[in-house]
């Protein structure tokens, strides 16, 4: 998982996390190009390696 200060994808600053549960992590970050904030989700790898988790994560 990110920690805060790491840059994911080249522009997305990690600043904390916002929200945690049992299939994945929400995290705060700066967009680096257009200096907005943004939410990024992550799934855990427990809840990635179920087959449903990946369609529920993209709905």
């Amino acid at each position: 998982m990110p920690k805060p200060g790491e840059v994911i994808a080249g522009k997305y600053r990690v600043e904390r996390v916002l929200g945690a549960g049992g299939m994945g992590v929400v995290l705060t970050a700066t967009d680096g190009i257009l200096g907005r904030r943004v939410a990024i989700k992550f799934l855990l790898p427990a809840a990635a390696a179920l087959p449903e988790a990946g369609a529920r994560f993209l709905r």
